[in-house]
């Protein structure tokens, strides 16, 4: 979600808007579940038989190099932060 659709999250570990952005035409091999109460992104990917094979959970305000994103540097603390408000 973008924070100008979501500028706080709820109180809950789910919400009822619509995402931004969703991968999920045909043979989609990898997924992220985030949870943004616990602070924890659970990458998985799809293997053999169609069964979902978790990758790694990550944690708090990891730096991480994950499945698909390995050249780049993701930092979680950006996820959990409030939102920066534009001065004028």
């Amino acid at each position: 979600m973008a924070r100008r659709t979501m500028p706080s999250l709820p109180a809950t570990a789910y919400f009822t808007l619509a995402p931004d952005w969703v991968c999920a035409t045909h043979a989609v091999r990898h997924v992220w579940l985030v949870d943004p109460l616990a602070k924890t992104p659970e990458v998985r990917t799809l293997g053999a038989a169609g069964r979902w094979r978790e990758v790694q959970v990550y944690q708090d305000d990891a730096r991480v190099r994950a499945v698909l994103f390995e050249a780049i540097e993701l930092d979680l603390a950006a996820l959990w932060s409030p939102p920066r408000v534009a001065s004028p």
